[in-house]
């Protein structure tokens, strides 16, 4: 049974997504997310299964406080981590590996 004193999971997304831009390749996302939020909504133990699932819909959407933060960190886009100059140098050195390998090819 839901108290009527917490609000509205899915009101809660209307709201933020009220706030954020999002594109027309995001509709399917934000269908899920609605969709999600309103089955936690209708009920409360189903949070268990379907939480999960919406925060991933909402971390794809950047609408987390983590998620923002990694956009504004420069992020690799391989779990939201910021990129180290160690994964920046391993990257440049991968490359050049490839590079080298289709000159030998050649």
């Amino acid at each position: 049974m839901t108290d009527r004193k917490t609000a509205s999971v899915l009101a809660a997304l209307y709201a933020a997504l009220r706030e954020v831009e999002t594109t027309p390749g995001d509709a399917a996302a934000v269908a899920l997310a609605k969709r999600y939020a309103a089955l936690v909504d209708a009920d409360e133990a189903a949070a268990v299964k379907v939480g999960p699932l919406l925060l991933d819909c909402l971390r794809e959407l950047r609408m987390t406080p983590k998620a923002r933060a990694a956009v504004v960190k420069g992020a690799d886009g391989d779990g939201g981590k910021p990129r180290s100059k160690l994964d920046e140098l391993r990257e440049r050195r991968r490359q050049q590996r490839t590079a080298d390998m289709d000159t030998a090819t050649s």
